[in-house]
């Protein structure tokens, strides 16, 4: 059986950056220059070899840590469009995630956020979270009604594809969002509906223009910390993540 990974571990990335600090010291001594006037020198530099041993030592665990197995995967992982096996993954986990604070209807994740193409087969580490989000990026919660939710679909229809849950939605020929369903329900103008969604496609165009004017709460949970959640609590070695496309996203025929 694969060891799993406390939660608390989770912020092992901002802890290496702390003890990546340098454990040099400047030592400085006092010259007499005059009866009024005294010098401070810079002597020397050396390392305080106790505490470069601690850092050394503790940068060994928290890699060991990172690389600790969470999970394991039959296939490959990759990252597409209109629709992929990695993009599903992580909207479903924003979705889940997202759904244990308030009641959420779908989540959007931008395309770009993802900084790897590809994770192989086989066990899924901290280390792999980490390298496919670079940058940590917090969900924020919008209310929208349907006819902007409309917008919204036709924008990610103008994308190419983008990673989404509780959304199915077909691009047409002219690139617009139809047949759009949500929770398996059609798509309602008039209805109000709670989406999730990463800070970067708020901040991204054609999204900002239509989200940037939307108040929104901002959780406390980022990418990151959502997907190595997601990876631990469903998976195990015993039970490998079997990534399916479902057409939640497709071309018209």
């Amino acid at each position: 059986m694969i060891p799993l990974v406390s939660k608390t571990q989770y912020w092992i990335f901002y802890l290496l950056l702390l003890s990546t600090y340098s454990c040099q010291r400047k030592q400085y001594s006092h010259c007499f220059l005059s009866a009024q006037h005294y010098e401070v020198r810079k002597d020397s530099t050396y390392v305080d070899t106790a505490v470069s041993n601690w850092v050394s030592e503790y940068q060994k665990k928290l890699q060991a840590a990172l690389q600790t197995p969470i999970a394991a995967c039959e296939q490959p992982l990759s990252k597409a469009q209109p629709e992929s096996s990695l993009g599903n993954l992580i909207a479903d986990a924003v979705l889940q995630k997202s759904n244990s604070i308030q009641k959420v209807d779908a989540a959007i994740v931008h395309y770009h956020c993802m900084a790897k193409d590809y994770l192989a087969p086989g066990s899924i580490s901290p280390k792999d979270i980490f390298e496919l989000f670079p940058k940590n990026q917090k969900i924020a919660l919008l209310s929208v009604s349907g006819t902007m939710l409309q917008q919204i679909c036709d924008s990610i229809a103008q994308f190419k594809g983008m990673p989404i849950a509780g959304i199915r939605m077909k691009i047409s020929n002219n690139y617009k969002a139809i047949n759009i369903e949500i929770k398996h329900q059609q798509l309602k103008e008039n209805l109000i509906y709670t989406i999730a969604v990463n800070q970067s496609l708020i901040q991204s165009k054609p999204f900002s223009s239509l989200l940037g004017h939307l108040s929104y709460s901002m959780t406390s949970f980022n990418l990151r910390t959502t997907l190595l959640d997601y990876l631990q609590d469903t998976t195990s070695h015993q039970h490998p993540i079997k990534p399916l496309l479902d057409n939640r996203i497709s071309y018209a025929e």
